[in-house]
């Protein structure tokens, strides 16, 4: 049996993370763009918010849901707007 609050604190967790990394990447976009650590990046992101996506679903937290597939949707479009840009 899949317990709710495991669930929950693991989303939360990975999305946290994410969060964090999400300033880091804006701040070397700014201060120095590198394209290989930049792609590394986005990726990482894109899959730990998908993490806490999978895990909203799974407790069916709409409001949550909509907010990480928002960020993911923005992950992309970062990451190709850059790619095509440099």
């Amino acid at each position: 049996m899949i317990d709710p609050r495991k669930v929950e604190v693991v989303g939360n967790a990975t999305t946290g993370f994410a969060y964090i990394l999400m300033f880091v990447t804006l701040f070397l976009q700014i201060a120095a763009f590198n394209f290989v650590s930049h792609i590394f990046m986005c990726a990482l992101i894109i899959t730990l918010v998908l993490v806490g996506l999978i895990c909203s679903i799974i407790n069916k937290d709409k409001k949550e849901s909509i907010i990480r597939s928002c960020l993911i949707a923005f992950w992309l479009t970062n990451l190709i707007v850059n790619l095509i840009i440099h």
